[in-house]
């Protein structure tokens, strides 16, 4: 039998438990209520624009899985831990010491369930990332190679991360084994992420050294929408990149519960689940509000010495779907991009070379 002591102990243990969770479910309310209104306008974005390409297709297919899977993640949180209130301070008619457990009981089934979210939302944004990076290399396979390894990995270690924390979920604190595959999960995914947004940005610093030599002689340093929007998709991964490094080493380092290292770590691990929606779904937003094609033709576009002229854009990249532009290749409905050199070319060659380097044959699906 419980003594008085015993009880004021386990009610101060339950009242901390539902604080800690309160504050990280409140970041997370506070994330999907950002993530919902971006959500609209990213859909809203896409249906508005041709839907004919592959890419079109799997962007919008990947924000909707997005968009199931964060929703559910926020359905979870609300269930837990209005039933967790409930079970601890209401349920008056079952004894202190057996709260906890009765509640965790009850909702096994989905506590089990809420584990695969977090592996969804983490997994698509990679894979976003990773096929971004893809489609910048179409003749380097060597790249193509790695970013395929380190997705398949990715891939992998989620689904055998989650596999076995779902099969531990009624125990209060995972067992060691379950921690560490979860926190080499959390680093998987950092590398994925890391390895595409890197690849991303070779090519956009690739493409603004080409600009620059462009116009070396016409004075100007224009950047242009095709180096902003490389440059935007370089800066949101880089961004999740420093969520999931933080996530990853406190996940590691956090061993007490209810402590305040404990409580950073739920509120940084909250907080990245709904960031690994909202960052490629505020990404899909700024490319598909600057996705007016760059085009030149060669006939218009350059002076009798041989220099751009004034008016001209250098490059043909789209990043979304658009209406058809004339360009000197043809017509296309399809989103584009033509790329800065590859190994072996020369960003400085001559001026009348750009009309092969930039606005050529190589064109694939972006966004």
């Amino acid at each position: 039998m419980s003594t008085e002591q015993d009880d004021l102990e386990v009610f101060a243990r339950m009242g901390k438990t539902i604080y800690f969770n309160t504050v990280q479910d409140s970041v997370g309310v506070l994330l999907y209520g950002a993530y919902v209104v971006l959500f609209a306008i990213c859909l809203k974005l896409s249906l508005d624009h041709s839907l004919k390409s592959k890419a079109a297709k799997f962007l919008l297919g990947a924000i909707l899985l997005l968009f199931v899977s964060t929703t559910s993640q926020f359905v979870f949180d609300m269930i837990f831990i209005l039933q967790q209130i409930k079970a601890y301070i209401m349920a008056t008619d079952v004894p202190l010491a057996e709260r906890r457990s009765r509640y965790i009981a009850r909702f096994l089934s989905l506590r089990v369930a809420a584990v695969w979210p977090v592996m969804v939302n983490f997994m698509i944004s990679d894979i976003i990332v990773v096929w971004r990076a893809w489609v910048l290399y179409p003749n380097r396979m060597g790249i193509r190679a790695i970013l395929a390894v380190v997705t398949l990995a990715d891939a992998f270690l989620w689904f055998y991360s989650q596999g076995l924390v779902s099969t531990h979920a009624n125990e209060p604190n995972s067992p060691t084994t379950d921690q560490q595959i979860s926190t080499a999960s959390t680093f998987m995914s950092l590398g994925a992420n890391v390895v595409g947004t890197a690849c991303i940005a070779a090519k956009a610093l690739a493409h603004q050294r080409t600009v620059k030599a462009a116009w070396r002689n016409e004075g100007s340093a224009r950047r242009g929408d095709v180096s902003r929007i490389l440059f935007v998709l370089v800066e949101t991964g880089a961004i999740f990149a420093v969520i999931q490094l933080l996530a990853g080493i406190t996940g590691q380092v956090d061993l007490v519960s209810l402590t305040p290292l404990d409580m950073a770590t739920d509120v940084v691990g909250k907080a990245a689940i709904y960031l690994a929606a909202i960052l490629p779904t505020a990404t899909v937003i700024i490319v598909r509000s600057h996705q007016s094609v760059e085009t030149w033709s060669l006939q218009d576009s350059f002076t009798d010495a041989g220099k751009p002229k004034p008016s001209t854009k250098i490059s043909t990249i789209r990043f979304g779907d658009s209406a058809p532009t004339a360009r000197s290749t043809g017509d296309s409905d399809m989103p584009t991009i033509d790329y800065a050199p590859e190994q072996g070319e020369s960003a400085n060659a001559p001026i009348s070379n750009y009309g092969t380097t930039l606005g050529g044959s190589k064109e694939v699906s972006m966004v």
